[in-house]
């Protein structure tokens, strides 16, 4: 491939740094969005550019034990899976990875697929960066940690409902306090609103109507509840 080549009109159209590797893995050619990245990140363009062993450059990525998520592919099985691409033993792959700078943190998503024959065997790759939904996420996670330790002490039960979307999310907590059985899964366990009695229940969900579509200035609701116990008797609950 050429510098001439109809793929620097393709690569460079691409919004995400992008490359193109040879079937033994030498990067061949990259778009302008990988130089400008490299520029911008303090790199050496002609270090990580045509030439460079994509694969072995890979390789010395390291993740630190912080960053070490179990549903994110080690480095080893990127490179793994890279090498089944460059192959033709599978199509494509898709993996999510942190690449931190020294003021932020970022992850990207990494996609590579292969095309051509064998003997002119090729593999596209790109590298889209994720790092907001991936800290929302994050954030997300941090809460439910904190969350369900909250809900481990005793007579305390809590939910968590998402304004946006509506959905709810309780903590073990709860379906201890109201007498469930001890291990019962919550995501079949009686919808939230179901735990409340149902002559508290409406009125309970006419402020969370009104709090989701942001019609009142309430923000806080409190409230003597009865809540539905498991053996089906009442327990009042401040909520």
């Amino acid at each position: 491939m050429t510098a001439e080549s109809p793929w620097r009109v393709l690569l460079d159209a691409l919004p995400d740094p992008a490359c193109v590797l040879s079937g033994d893995g030498v990067i061949q050619m990259v778009n302008a969005a990988w130089m400008e990245f490299s520029r911008e990140n303090g790199g050496d363009p002609a270090a990580f550019g045509p030439g460079t062993d994509y694969l072995a450059a890979c390789d010395t990525e390291q993740v630190t034990p912080e960053d070490h998520d179990p549903a994110m592919m080690s480095v080893s099985a990127i490179v793994a899976s890279l090498g089944d691409v460059l192959a033709g033993r599978i199509a494509q792959t898709v993996c999510e990875y942190p690449c931190h700078a020294p003021q932020m943190r970022r992850w990207f998503l990494m996609r590579a697929r292969g095309f051509g024959a064998s003997g002119e065997r090729r593999v596209l790759v790109t590298h889209t960066d994720i790092t907001i939904s991936r800290s929302t996420w994050e954030d997300r996670r941090e809460h439910l940690e904190l969350f369900e330790a909250l809900g481990t002490q005793p007579g305390i039960a809590l939910w968590d409902m998402s304004v946006s979307t509506g959905r709810v999310s309780h903590a073990a907590g709860l379906l201890r306090l109201l007498g469930h059985p001890e291990g019962e899964r919550r995501d079949v366990a009686p919808p939230w609103h179901h735990l409340v009695a149902w002559a508290e229940r409406r009125r309970l969900l006419d402020w969370v109507g009104r709090a989701r579509q942001a019609a009142t200035a309430e923000h806080t609701f409190a409230d003597e509840v009865r809540l539905r116990h498991y053996s089906g008797r009442p327990l009042w609950a401040l909520t």
